[in-house]
């Protein structure tokens, strides 16, 4: 599990930062530590690959290997052969696939911390206290909100960087993705505007998404409230 938040803080630390050609200490470090996720996956799948499978959690880190192989296919092209930043589509597929991997490491970690939580279970129904359901429920919320504004935001990041527009207000611009986020599920959808064309499809699509969940976790919220109340009135 320490590898795991290890790798989301490095992420998270690429997701704040413009597209380069050359590799940088993070991604080195990120390297090494997918090589050694590798093969520790290898190792479970070959003593018992049935069982293997039937875990999500190690459905969802084959995912996040997949996903890092061919970013860092894109990665050592761009770093061998390309000379600009910007208009570099090779480049921008792999900023892309570094948000993705973000958000799947921030769900991954958060998730997998909240399940082996004896009270909360695996989706925090079987809990004693309403005011916990909605603390456990809420607390999973922001973990989603927070993936994925860490993707749509390295999305828009690394348009940036392709286009070679000039730019320092990462933390301001990630702030207001988050917090479009949580208003959309607190109060109504609303439109998320991109200022790139050839990033608004993925950025929408990641949007719809992202309520496509939230509306999940609302019913399991109000199923963990409904359960909880009956069991206390037994």
């Amino acid at each position: 599990m320490l590898s795991y938040f290890a790798l989301l803080v490095l992420h998270l630390s690429l997701c704040f930062q413009p597209s380069t050609l050359h590799f940088i200490v993070e991604e080195w470090i990120i390297l090494v530590f997918f090589l050694g996720r590798f093969m520790m996956e290898v190792y479970q799948a070959v003593n018992g690959f049935s069982n293997y499978l039937r875990d999500s959690w190690n459905r969802l880190d084959v995912i996040t290997l997949i996903v890092y192989a061919v970013l860092l296919i894109l990665r050592v092209i761009t770093w061998s052969v390309d000379t600009s930043i910007s208009n570099n589509p090779l480049l921008a597929g792999a900023g892309y696939l570094y948000g993705i991997n973000s958000m799947l490491l921030t769900l991954r970690v958060f998730g997998h911390i909240m399940e082996l939580k004896a009270k909360h279970g695996a989706i925090q129904i079987a809990l004693f206290q309403i005011t916990e359901n909605i603390i456990a429920v809420f607390g999973q919320l922001l973990i989603v909100i927070f993936a994925f504004s860490l993707a749509i935001f390295k999305i828009r990041t690394t348009q940036i960087s392709f286009d070679g527009t000039p730019s320092t207000v990462f933390f301001e611009s990630w702030w207001s993705i988050a917090k479009h986020l949580l208003w959309s599920f607190l109060l109504e959808p609303q439109v998320l505007h991109v200022p790139f064309e050839r990033t608004i499809v993925f950025a929408q699509i990641l949007y719809v998404l992202f309520l496509i969940i939230a509306v999940v976790m609302l019913m399991n919220m109000m199923i963990a409230i409904l359960t909880n109340t009956y069991q206390r009135a037994e």
